[in-house]
């Protein structure tokens, strides 16, 4: 098979031309006849090494342009620009280029095209002759791509046969994107050389990392994290290799934070496998990932990782924990403490230097060439029954249209997860009560063990950190027999994931019988997941909880058996032990697991949770009439935060909290919702979940009432009759996004977790805004009993509380809580109790710890709205939060219709609590 790959630059030191580079020398050693085509040349020596099995053939000749204002600038002006592929998408053209391309694509030879980058492909598809296959491999993260920058594969992406991600998460967006009209979308992951490694000793008091210096790196990040970290480790420096145009910027930075002489700024260098053993850490502050070649290459050199867990890239790569360190995005202070973690521990680095190897395996040569030989030989096959790429493109959406079996909707609202042949994953429509993620969760569990009732297979199963996915271990000698039983085994709308660790290799619907079961996938896989896409009565998918996954244990060279990957109670077990299982409840039912796996999990608290909200309704007149008249009585003097009408504006957003905390925190045992007598008209206050508190209810001093401060209200919140000793405090525009254990919260010991925010506690004199002056306050108290000076405040987030904190505060400072609760609006004399001075408190007097959570913050006054919405949609948050300025924002209704349908595509199952749906059926 001939194949072309077509790059911008073959010289170029990037990692797009490391990875195709790679793959080209692979594909000519495995028999295939392989050019690579470059647009450009710009150096006379590639900056990687290219077998001399492949042909290079180069386009035009830029060795002699000034490339100091980049390659593009220098094109445009030699020759003008492109008049094919627009600016937006891609300034690197010009007409010299227009002229080279089409000239070549009128002469191609080529069997297969292999573009690199979205205006490449909409050259191909638009010029190349129709019988030639086209594939476009993402090298970047396609759910971050711009608008612009992802248009060529909006216009043309549906002609290609084949577009390939580096990620699950960027097939599963294209999927959605393109509906049926998708071409292939195979997951097909970069590899790390089978060249020789060198290790690193971890002697070297250095964090490494390289990339090109642009915004979308964010080194100035990593730079002010460094910084942080070091100042408690010295000795320690920062070494980033790379070029571009942040690197002045980033030089300013480390000298802005005093850490220009801890901080090399180097050019890159031709042997970085060398490079690596000269750190013995590790770092990426990237915005956006595909699945970058740096990581892997460090991971080789036994480097533990610590990376900004962005989309898509670092958690395909990371164990968290095991090999290295996800924090969250635009979190210096966590990128911080992870690097002075590692560089504290010399056992840490061992530790998680040692578990690298499984990164290596993971991303083998040869696992990645079979592959892509698998994929050009699927590829081929198409071909072959018809030789019109538009021809294939008509066929694909006809197969996708014609598969619908009995009990499943394939059509129904939004556009599913795709499988490799172009189809659309069967999506079930289920009732609204079984889509909670647990639901989800135990058909899934349900599933998998059939699977393995028919291969007649013993099972353990595997307890893990994971909040919802469940674990079915199997010795690997068991591959033949549930190969057979998955073979045999009714779809009903079922997928097949085989796996790699924690990497998907494809994914099938179980209809497709035997290609699902694959001998080269399975034989490779050492973890094969059952999942199901399912929707709601609108249309909506939920698929992400609805898998279960069945792990090949191996044996290792002293006999035992080997997980394929990291769990929370062994790594390796003896071959017998399979047969000494007891039975444990668990969200598959009751199940057979080893021994230490039937013990309780002594993170998980095993003490009652409740979770409280306050909530009002602004539009309740007999409330209006109550604010009205207080605050025309002494109103002079306010600072207009204290009773602005944003602060009490109802968007409904209590429904949708309420909703997050019935799919994600099922455990907690109790909810109070805090108001002034009101009650939603959506909500069935008779059910036994929920218990309404009234203001006089729980405030000590009746003649404070009516307050429309919150300070004040949540400084009376542990007086609550029947409130749990451990509780969770939620604003009511707080939501969860995904499934959450105690442990997020609360340790098994009853010490709570709370969250610092990047946003400061500035020491102002002068208008001083009344949240501002509480988070002082705290400072003030905490520096007068502890010494402690806080400089943060704290994300908005469920506020874990306990309650004996919050009586031993009252106790402990009288006046400042009399005067908070007797503020009936906000000011500067507030203690702000729960969200502030109580984490705190507890922080300094040994109950409570910081820690992390990946937060969303939705503010409905910004001008980028929509693209904060949309990021929450997409991500994968742990809860995101609803702000509202205190300033009112611009056509409020328009606001309130958008909130409503974001809130309702996030959140759209109903809770048990609520009224039935109007019209529903």
């Amino acid at each position: 098979m001939k194949i072309t790959y077509i790059l911008t630059s073959a010289d170029s030191a990037a990692g797009t031309e490391r990875a195709v580079i790679g793959q080209a020398n692979q594909a000519a050693k495995s028999g295939h006849d392989v050019e690579i085509l470059s647009v450009y040349r710009t150096s006379d020596v590639p900056a990687f090494d290219i077998s001399s099995a492949v042909v290079v053939s180069y386009l035009v000749d830029a060795t002699g342009w000034d490339l100091s204002q980049g390659l593009g600038a220098a094109a445009v002006g030699e020759f003008g620009p492109s008049l094919l592929v627009p600016q937006r998408w891609d300034d690197q053209f010009c007409q010299a280029t227009d002229d080279a391309l089409t000239a070549y694509f009128e002469t191609c030879a080529a069997d297969c095209i292999v573009s690199t980058t979205p205006a490449l492909a909409a050259l191909t598809v638009r010029f190349a002759p129709k019988t030639v296959i086209v594939i476009h491999e993402e090298h970047r993260a396609t759910m971050a791509r711009s608008k612009d920058s992802f248009e060529p594969l909006a216009l043309y992406g549906r002609e290609l046969d084949c577009l390939v991600s580096l990620t699950a998460a960027g097939a599963e967006f294209l999927a959605a994107y393109f509906g049926e009209d998708a071409p292939l979308l195979p997951v097909v992951p970069n590899a790390v050389s089978n060249d020789f490694h060198p290790r690193s000793l971890l002697t070297e008091r250095r964090v490494v990392s390289a990339g090109r210096f642009v915004s979308g790196k964010d080194f100035e990040s990593l730079i002010r994290a460094f910084a942080s970290a070091v100042s408690d480790c010295p000795g320690w420096s920062l070494r980033i290799y790379g070029s571009g145009p942040q690197a002045q910027s980033m030089r300013k930075v480390a000298r802005s934070n005093g850490v220009e002489n801890a901080v090399e700024i180097v050019p890159p260098a031709a042997d970085m496998y060398a490079e690596w053993t000269k750190g013995s850490i590790f770092a990426m502050s990237s915005r956006s990932e595909g699945l970058p070649m740096v990581a892997l290459e460090a991971a080789a050199a036994g480097l533990p990782l610590v990376a900004v867990d962005c989309d898509t890239g670092p958690r395909e790569i990371i164990d968290d924990g095991v090999n290295g360190i996800l924090v969250p995005p635009d979190d210096a202070a966590a990128l911080g403490l992870a690097l002075e973690r590692l560089m504290k521990s010399s056992e840490l680095r061992e530790e998680m230097s040692h578990a690298t190897h499984r990164i290596v395996e993971r991303f083998s040569v040869p696992r990645v060439t079979a592959m892509w030989k698998a994929l050009f030989s699927q590829l081929r096959e198409l071909q072959n029954g018809c030789s019109s790429r538009l021809g294939r493109a008509q066929e694909r959406s006809r197969l996708a249209r014609s598969h619908q079996p009995g009990s499943v909707n394939a059509t129904g609202g939004s556009p599913g997860p795709h499988d490799d042949r172009g189809g659309e994953t069967f999506v079930a429509e289920m009732a609204d009560e079984l889509l909670t993620p647990e639901s989800q969760s135990k058909r899934a569990c349900a599933k998998a063990q059939q699977i393995l009732a028919n291969a007649g297979v013993e099972f353990v199963w595997v307890p893990t950190q994971d909040a919802v996915r469940q674990r079915f271990a199997v010795p690997g000698t068991a591959r033949r027999e549930v190969r057979a039983a998955l073979t045999e085994t009714v779809g009903e709308g079922y997928c097949l994931v085989p796996m790699r660790g924690s990497t998907a290799l494809r994914r099938y619907p179980l209809e497709f019988g035997e290609l699902a079961v694959d001998d080269v996938l399975v034989a490779d896989a050492n973890v094969v997941r059952v999942e199901r896409a399912e929707t709601d009565w609108s249309g909506a998918i939920h698929g992400r909880h609805a898998q279960c996954d069945i792990e090949f244990w191996d044996l290792g060279p002293d006999g035992n058996l080997i997980p394929p990957r990291a769990n929370s109670i062994v790594d390796q077990v003896e071959p017998a032990d399979f047969d000494k299982t007891v039975s444990v409840q668990t969200l598959g039912g009751c199940v057979p697991t080893l021994p230490l796996g039937a013990k309780p999990d002594w993170r998980q608290p095993d003490f009652p949770i409740d979770a409280v909200f306050t909530w009002v309704d602004d539009t309740d007149e007999v409330w209006k009439s109550a604010r009205a008249a207080v605050a025309g009585n002494g109103a002079d003097g306010r600072h207009a935060e204290s009773d602005s009408d944003a602060r009490f504006l109802n968007r409904n957003e209590l429904k949708y909290a309420l909703r997050s905390l019935h799919a994600y925190a099922p455990w907690v045992n109790h909810i109070y919702v805090v108001s002034a007598g009101q009650r939603p008209d959506w909500l069935n206050t008779e059910h036994d979940a929920i218990t309404f508190v009234d203001h006089e209810d729980i405030f000590t001093d009746q003649t404070a009432l009516p307050t429309f401060n919150s300070h004040a209200i949540e400084s009376q919140l542990h007086h609550i009759d029947g409130l749990s000793e451990h509780f969770l405090y939620f604003n009511d525009d707080t939501m969860l996004r995904q499934y959450v254990k105690p442990d997020r919260f609360f340790l098994g010991n009853g010490t709570l977790l709370f969250y610092p925010s990047p946003t400061k506690i500035n020491d102002l004199t002068h208008d001083v805004p009344p949240h501002l002056a509480a988070g002082m306050r705290t400072r003030a108290l905490l520096e007068d009993r502890f010494g402690l000076t806080v400089t943060q405040g704290l994300l908005h987030t469920p506020h874990p509380q306990r309650r004996s904190v919050l009586y031993e505060l009252e106790e402990s400072y009288p006046e400042e809580w009399e005067r908070t609760m007797r503020a009936r609006f906000r000011g500067d004399g507030d203690l702000s109790t729960v969200s502030s001075l109580a984490p705190y408190f507890a922080y300094a007097t040994g109950r409570a710890v910081p820690s992390t959570m990946r937060v969303a913050y939705v503010g409905l006054g910004a001008d980028d709205l929509d693209q904060r919405m949309r990021d929450v949609v997409r991500g994968r948050h742990d809860l995101f939060a609803l702000g509202e300025p205190h300033e009112g924002v611009d056509d409020s209704d328009a606001v309130s219709f958008a909130v409503q349908n974001f809130l309702e595509e996030v959140l759209p199952i109903p809770a048990p609590w609520e009224r039935a749906r109007p019209g529903k059926g």
